[in-house]
């Protein structure tokens, strides 16, 4: 068995149900030593500001343009703050990325083999990544499709990042991007369950390192009618609704009984 540290979050985006300034303000509180910086916006928002801490980047938040909520991503070491502070308000996430760390001798081949046989018994695409050149760069083995829900490396990270004379430092990142029926699953998962999203996942820490994740919600073939026509009200008066809770103080209560009352008018 390969020993690890405990699984962390290594990236987290999301889209948040807050004001931007809300969000802007707590980020820059939490997390800065220096004023926002804008930045160029991208995926159809209107701006975007780096905060920013010790001269670099330690969160990005976009907003405005074709979006009415703000939409936050952490990555590296950041990652887990601004998961945090995500979580501490509703959110939708987009992305989700977690790792476990082993700097046991010979991991990489050792896990290697490991990753191979479940790949093969899930049928799921597997390559691997060598510069020729340099072989000393190490190497990355990908599972799973970029353009699936779940894609995973093994690589060898002290290989790559060699001033941290780290040389056997190996570690597995599993990155998911929810679909619909998963996104509040991954929203409130740990870091540890995180990591069996995929059962092929699930299937390798399980084996390799004697994690144990718990499966994540079956997820459904078909949204519902119900649920269909609930989630383009809330894309469509979203904002609205909130600006309906907050003149209740928050009190959700108080905001069911006013919005149960328009619609029987």
């Amino acid at each position: 068995m390969i020993s690890t540290n405990a699984p962390e979050v290594d990236w987290y985006a999301g889209t948040v149900f807050r004001p931007e300034g809300y969000v802007l303000d707590a980020l820059v509180v939490a997390l800065a030593d220096e004023e926002p910086a804008a930045v160029r916006p991208t995926n159809g928002y209107g701006h975007a500001y780096e905060i920013r801490r010790e001269g670099r980047r330690c969160a990005l938040l976009s907003g405005g343009g074709q979006h009415e909520f703000p939409h936050v991503v952490g990555t590296g070491s950041d990652a887990p703050a601004v998961a945090r502070l995500a979580r501490s308000w509703p959110h939708r996430v987009s992305r989700v990325d977690v790792c476990v760390d082993t700097e046991d001798a010979g991991a990489y081949g050792t896990l290697r083999e490991d990753l191979l046989r479940v790949a093969r018994a899930a049928g799921t695409n597997v390559r691997e990544i060598l510069n020729p050149i340099d072989t000393r760069a190490g190497r990355t083995l990908y599972v799973g499709s970029p353009k699936s829900q779940h894609m995973a490396r093994l690589y060898e990270k002290g290989k790559q990042l060699p001033e941290e004379n780290r040389p056997d430092w190996v570690r597995w990142e599993l990155q998911l991007k929810p679909e619909k029926d998963r996104k509040d699953w991954a929203a409130k998962a740990s870091a540890l369950d995180l990591l069996g999203a995929a059962e092929w996942s699930r299937a390798f820490v399980s084996q390799a390192f004697g994690i144990d994740p718990d499966r994540p919600p079956v997820r459904s073939r078909r949204v519902s009618d119900l649920d269909g026509a609930l989630d383009a009200c809330a894309s469509q008066y979203g904002g609205r609704f909130l600006e309906l809770v907050a003149l209740h103080g928050g009190d959700l209560e108080l905001f069911a009984l006013d919005l149960l009352g328009r619609v029987s008018k």
